[in-house]
């Protein structure tokens, strides 16, 4: 295996804006640059090996997997993880491209109906306003004059794009018209890029009718995956694990949306048609607690160990993590690492130094306020002790 140290460390320490492909379908949180998973993907697998992302959030890994003429398989806890890669990888044909053009023209015919919005009362939309909720409630029933689950779930995530550009972390939120005018525009960005997406797995020897059999995605726990029935589907153990986990002691809303001053919203899972009720240490492996570093030290055990079961003898694991105290929990982590029967690796480094990359404007929220530390990120590398 030829390693190419310079271009990995390009790819880490890229400070490009997320682009490309179906990539910017939604804005998951923490997720890597597709930069790094090409470039990971790329020196540490062959084409036809499977990929594996454990925690595989927003997909990227996933995409850039398949569009390289892999195979692959993610694994999300999250029901919006599951969906949104779903609709990032599955190939539509010209006329369902047609079809979702026209069905965004006939927008404002049916998106100003008076919709009862009762199905929507409660807490998961208690700070979106009536009329929005209205607005929404709307586009969601006209998703269902769509023929084929394919074409309601892109449509779904049509809406679920332009919502989360105008109304996540806003102050004011949008009225009915300017969304309509976003959606005009994005439904065709995200055919094209899908259009990208399809034409780099050909370039890859891919053919686009067999895209959607060469992932698995499931959603579930990666504790205990190996007991999961879909996995008979694997041709073959995967020799590459990419993927980012939670990171230890850090808030992240992977569940929520933010409006009107850190108000919480679930109207994510209600655009997709999802259901949700979890709390924010469901998703976070602990939360951001200080008392709950050992459950999430424990988790981590009990995941790799999972992983373990699944991957090839000889596979590399690749990890992105940050950490809210790193001189405490990085040590740590590389420990629970240990205990779940791995060694870690220097491939890039004939030093034995740590890859670091730094992570510009970054806020998160952390138990400890003093700590800051995860504006910092570090890419390590483990295999199955022999």
């Amino acid at each position: 295996m030829d390693i190419v140290a310079s271009r990995l460390l390009e790819s880490l320490q890229s400070q490009k804006h997320v682009t490309g492909l179906t990539h910017n379908f939604y804005k998951y949180p923490a997720r890597f640059s597709p930069e790094l998973a090409h470039e990971v993907i790329g020196q540490f697998s062959n084409p036809n090996d499977w990929i594996f992302d454990p925690f595989m959030g927003g997909g990227t890994s996933i995409v850039e997997a398949l569009a390289m003429g892999r195979f692959a398989l993610g694994v999300d806890l999250n029901s919006l993880a599951w969906f949104v890669t779903s609709v990032k990888t599955t190939p539509l044909s010209k006329r369902d491209n047609q079809l979702l053009r026209e069905w965004v023209l006939g927008i404002p015919e049916f998106g100003n109906k008076n919709q009862d919005i009762s199905k929507f009362a409660g807490e998961d939309i208690s700070n979106i306003p009536a009329p929005l909720t209205n607005y929404v409630s709307n586009l969601l029933e006209a998703t269902e004059l769509l023929d084929y689950p394919r074409l309601e779930n892109f449509a779904r995530c049509l809406v679920l794009r332009v919502c989360q550009r105008l109304i996540d972390s806003r102050n004011t939120l949008p009225t009915s018209s300017k969304i309509e005018r976003e959606l005009f525009v994005e439904v065709g960005e995200m055919l094209s890029g899908l259009e990208k997406f399809v034409y780099a797995c050909r370039e890859s020897k891919v053919l686009k009718n067999q895209i959607s059999s060469r992932r698995v995605l499931l959603q579930d726990s990666t504790v205990g995956i190996e007991t999961d029935k879909q996995l008979n589907d694997l041709i073959e153990r995967p020799r590459l694990v990419f993927t980012s986990p939670p990171y230890p002691g850090v808030h992240v809303l992977y569940h929520r949306w933010q409006v009107s001053g850190r108000r919480e919203t679930s109207i994510p899972y209600l655009i997709c048609g999802l259901q949700n009720g979890r709390t924010e240490a469901f998703y976070t492996f602990g939360g951001r607690r200080s008392s709950a570093s050992s459950v999430y030290f424990d988790l981590v055990i009990q995941a790799f160990k999972s992983i373990a079961k699944i991957i090839h003898r000889e596979a590399i694991v690749v990890q992105l993590v940050g950490f809210s105290e790193t001189e405490i929990q990085m040590p740590l982590f590389l420990s629970a690492m240990e205990h779940a029967g791995y060694e870690e690796i220097f491939p890039v480094s004939a030093t034995g130094q740590h890859l670091w990359r730094e992570v510009p404007n970054r806020k998160w929220y952390t138990g400890n306020q003093n700590h800051w530390d995860t504006s910092k990120e570090v890419l390590i590398f483990h295999k199955i002790k022999k």
